[in-house]
């Protein structure tokens, strides 16, 4: 009896180290660096990656390039605003104001993606709520690479009429992709994301202990109707055409 409680016990300490593995491999930061060509003509419809070559200061492309940062764990992920390395574009699409904050976040537990924002001077967040959307005409290969160290897949699908090719693993056992409408149908964490005009690759993966406060919307917070998210659009773009005047 002693041999085997022994052995037992020796079992239970070899496992643990990959119980605790396994749990850490649930939350974590990604660093993803961007790469926006906006209104560029003559690309051919060439990969961003080799559009990237081209020198932006002759003025023949518009060229910006951007940081995200996805902080998440099993409850949900939190996608922060574009940090411009290069040209800023003016007036982002989807920004409801110029002066405040916006996030973008992502519910695991009730496959949610939700844009938020806040008003200067407004502890209120105001956000949009959508089902999670998976890849469309996906199609999966069995090509591989290594994206921050991690070996990914390579699969292509479709997003508004443009094809993208996506770079996904599922070693990290939470199904994501940064831009919505490119989740792996069948489960896969999206590491990199490649079109025509647009650029996602993970720069670094760092797996460590997340809590919920760093990935949920804090304080009071109110949904908005697809109406009032109309009419708050209209109301910046009347603002701006009278100069920023109220």
């Amino acid at each position: 009896m002693k041999k085997i409680t022994l052995f037992s016990i020796s079992c239970v300490l070899a496992t643990a180290p990959f119980a605790g593995s396994a749990q850490q491999h649930n939350s974590g930061i990604v660093n993803y660096a961007v790469t926006v060509q906006r209104n560029s003509p003559g690309t051919g419809g060439q990969n961003m990656s080799n559009a990237n070559s081209g020198d932006d200061a002759g003025g023949g492309s518009d060229v910006f390039i951007m940081e995200r940062t996805l902080t998440f764990n099993s409850a949900g992920g939190k996608l922060s605003s574009p940090s411009f390395g290069g040209r800023q574009p003016q007036g982002q699409r989807g920004n409801f104001s110029r002066r405040g904050s916006n996030e973008e976040y992502v519910d695991f537990v009730n496959k949610k993606y939700i844009r938020a924002f806040k008003r200067e001077g407004n502890d209120t967040t105001f956000y949009i709520s959508q089902d999670v959307r998976n890849a469309v005409n996906f199609q999966p290969s069995d090509k591989t690479k290594k994206i921050a160290g991690y070996t990914c897949q390579k699969a292509t699908a479709q997003l508004r009429n443009t094809t993208f090719t996506i770079w996904y693993t599922k070693d990290i056992p939470e199904n994501f992709s940064p831009v919505d409408g490119l989740v792996p149908p069948d489960g896969g964490f999206v590491l990199g994301l490649e079109s025509d005009r647009m650029e996602y690759k993970a720069t670094k993966v760092q797996l460590q202990d997340i809590s919920n406060n760093e990935v949920l919307m804090q304080g009071p917070s109110v949904q908005l109707t697809q109406d009032q998210i109309r009419e708050m659009r209209r109301q910046m773009f009347q603002r701006r055409g009278n100069g920023g005047n109220q």
